[in-house]
């Protein structure tokens, strides 16, 4: 019965110039190009000397494939290991503007994102690990997000956040 109803299928898909095509199952998503990357480089155009990265749960995130774009880049900042708590972070932010913040701290990437909100650091670009948050955190950090003029994309385990409205944004 399915011979029979690909056969048919393939002599419809002829009439109209086209073919069916077994492809073979794909093991690995196949993304067209890096978002974070992309990301990084706008911000690196955009800000030329003063881009500076700062990253929170370093143990992590320099072993992952922000390491790689760190090196690429030659780029600027520090990175920091997790902290319990996250009002110290405020404390160990730089003096100076945060081009990209990247977050990978164990499920608490949302308490230090929303720290650095109350702040005052905005940064153009915020990557972080979602897949250790509650799906109600997430959903919160999300709306947070966009309530302060991010946009985002969920790539793998990491959502990558760029700030694009400033203009309605809360800070």
């Amino acid at each position: 019965m399915a011979r029979v109803l690909v056969h048919a299928a393939q002599r419809v898909l002829s009439l109209l110039g086209a073919q069916l095509v077994r492809v073979p199952p794909c093991v690995e998503p196949v993304m067209p190009f890096d978002v974070l990357e992309l990301a990084l480089l706008k911000g690196v155009a955009e800000e030329k000397q003063e881009f500076f990265f700062v990253q929170i749960g370093a143990d992590k995130v320099m072993n992952g494939p922000f390491r790689r774009l760190i090196r690429q880049y030659d780029l600027q900042g520090c990175a920091l290991e997790p902290i319990t708590d996250v009002d110290s972070l405020l404390a160990r932010l730089p003096d100076r503007h945060v081009s990209i913040l990247c977050v990978s701290a164990e499920g608490s990437d949302d308490k230090i994102i929303d720290a650095a909100f109350r702040a005052g650091v905005f940064p153009p670009i915020i990557n972080y690990e979602w897949t250790e948050m509650p799906v109600e955190r997430r959903c919160e950090l999300k709306l947070k997000l966009l309530d302060h003029g991010y946009r985002f994309v969920d790539i793998g385990s990491d959502t990558v956040c760029l700030r694009v409205d400033h203009a309605r944004s809360h800070g």
